[in-house]
């Protein structure tokens, strides 16, 4: 029986564990599905294939289209990937969306085997445009669309829009992932965010393994914060309604038993009226369900808009706090003040409520006073908090800043390969080396990097057992000791993975050349 040929393949590249399933490009598929198009995707993230791997699955299921997409982090992956699949099967139409390519469409397009950049949101385009290419018919006049020519001049068609009514789109097609690899099932107390006690109690209570089962969903897309780290700054936000995302919470309770939800988009939190809604929805429908939402911290909320969030189950809420400095938080654009974050957390300490924030640390402005407040404010608040340094990501006004003052171009930050084995002094080294946009003692840098690392420790140990973080402060050797066997520990997973990796490919390769020889 001859194998039926499918339409277009995703790729979904590495990405980060159980939180990062792609909503795009289940979505999509959705919509294509819907269109009479065969769709099929490759998950490298969630079948831990290498590019390699990807390649000969492309080859094995002979598409007439590879959708590539993904973080601008996959980018060195998706360009071996369009090389590799360029090379076995060059017939095979190669589209490229998505972060990685929606900012740089012609350094894509001259640096990569991709045909077409699909720039923006293609919900509303793709169908046809897939329709168009399989039919062999023009282009010409689909919107968000790039391309070269036969000259290999640079072709841009105008751009597309994006749809305005998000609850006009299907349910992500799920069926077409792994989900037990994207549902995380853990002992709420083992969470790795310390919850506090009362939803520990309630979670067991409602539970029927007493377990926490943890899907990603998302509340909508865009922002309209102008954050000038981040390349989304500044774009329409739009929500789903609260019933149709209610109604997307309980179909995934059905299908995959979850009773959690972790919401992926930089922003949950947009609007008062919108949250206040989505919570009485909650509520009314009489389900037990647990949320982790994220936030601005410039959200408008009142007492009455806490109590409904506890009330409908949040457990942890995530702000972007960014900076502990005022004059840093105005550069950076954003509307708020270290005293409201205060406020903030103030606020929610009173509820079940856990609250985590993110810092970004060397923005350009940063000096060492604005650090110190920001490690003060974090010692005195003992939040939960994850911290990272600027990178400038293309279509962010960082990356126009670091490339108008010389400290980067495209080809410094696009196609650069991970490595995950390079120690973590080396690989910071390399980054401060080249984006040390304030001109900070590196020796100083690295030192602050590993003092937040430790704060980090003391503040997740602080909020899960109090009595253990008096006892560690008290005695810090006890923490250095449980370190070690924590590094001990992940050394022998590291050794173990990589044994298991081996095996695997090698038996896919006896697999491959037992099918050529039987197709022989």
């Amino acid at each position: 029986m001859k194998d039926m040929v499918c339409d277009i393949i995703f790729l979904n590249p590495f990405g980060f564990g159980y939180s990062g399933f792609s909503h795009g490009i289940a979505t999509l598929s959705s919509i294509l599905r819907n269109n009479g198009i065969n769709v099929s995707v490759i998950d490298a993230s969630a079948e831990k294939l290498n590019s390699e791997e990807v390649v000969l699955r492309v080859i094995r299921e002979k598409p007439k289209i590879i959708g590539i997409t993904g973080f601008i982090q996959a980018s060195f992956f998706n360009k071996e990937v369009s090389a590799g699949v360029k090379k076995a099967l060059p017939e095979v139409v190669q589209l490229a969306g998505g972060a990685w390519a929606e900012y740089t469409p012609e350094y894509i397009l001259r640096n990569t085997k991709v045909d077409y950049v699909v720039r923006g949101e293609a919900d509303l385009m793709l169908a046809d445009f897939i329709k168009a290419i399989i039919n062999n018919e023009s282009i010409i006049d689909i919107p968000g669309v790039s391309y070269l020519d036969k000259k290999g001049n640079y072709i841009e068609n105008p751009s597309l829009e994006f749809p305005k009514h998000l609850d006009d789109l299907p349910f992500p097609a799920y069926d077409l992932f792994n989900m037990e690899y994207y549902i995380l099932d853990v002992k709420p107390e083992n969470y790795d965010f310390p919850l506090k006690k009362s939803q520990i109690r309630k979670i067991k209570k409602y539970s029927e393994d007493r377990n926490l089962r943890l899907a990603s969903i998302t509340s909508g897309r865009g922002c309209y914060g102008r954050c000038n780290f981040c390349a989304a700054a500044n774009s329409m936000r739009r929500n789903f309604s609260p019933q149709y995302l209610v109604d997307h919470i309980e179909y995934l309770m059905k299908a995959y038993n979850v009773n959690a939800f972790n919401f992926t988009e930089s922003l949950t939190l947009s609007t008062r009226k919108w949250v206040k809604e989505f919570c009485n929805e909650i509520i009314n429908r009489e389900l037990v369900v647990f949320y982790i939402p994220l936030s601005r911290a410039d959200f408008n909320y009142d007492r009455e808009t806490i109590k409904l969030l506890e009330d409908s189950g949040c457990i942890i809420l995530g702000f972007g706090f960014e900076s502990a400095d005022n004059l840093m938080l105005r550069s950076f654009n954003k509307k708020t003040t270290v005293e409201r974050y205060y406020k903030i957390l103030n606020d929610f300490k009173k509820t079940s409520i856990a609250v985590g924030g993110s810092f970004i640390l060397n923005m350009p402005g940063e000096n060492y006073d604005s650090i110190r407040k920001t490690i003060k404010f974090i010692k005195n608040t003992k939040i939960v908090f994850s911290f990272g340094f600027a990178y400038p990501y293309p279509g962010s006004s960082l990356y126009r800043f670091a490339e108008s003052n010389s400290f980067c171009n495209l080809g410094d930050v696009m196609f650069k390969e991970l490595n995950k084995r390079l120690p973590s002094r080396q690989a910071f080294k390399e980054y401060i080396n080249k984006y040390n946009f304030n001109n900070l003692n590196k020796e100083k840098i690295w030192k602050v990097n590993k003092l937040l690392l430790k704060l980090f420790d003391y503040n997740f140990l602080y909020n899960k057992n109090t009595f253990l973080y008096f006892l560690v402060r008290i005695f810090p050797f006890c923490f250095e000791i449980k370190k070690g066997f924590v590094y001990l520990k992940n050394l022998i997973y590291s050794f173990l993975k990589k044994v298991a990796e081996f095996l695997r490919i090698k038996n896919l390769l006896k697999k491959l050349i037992h099918e050529l020889k039987f197709k022989k």
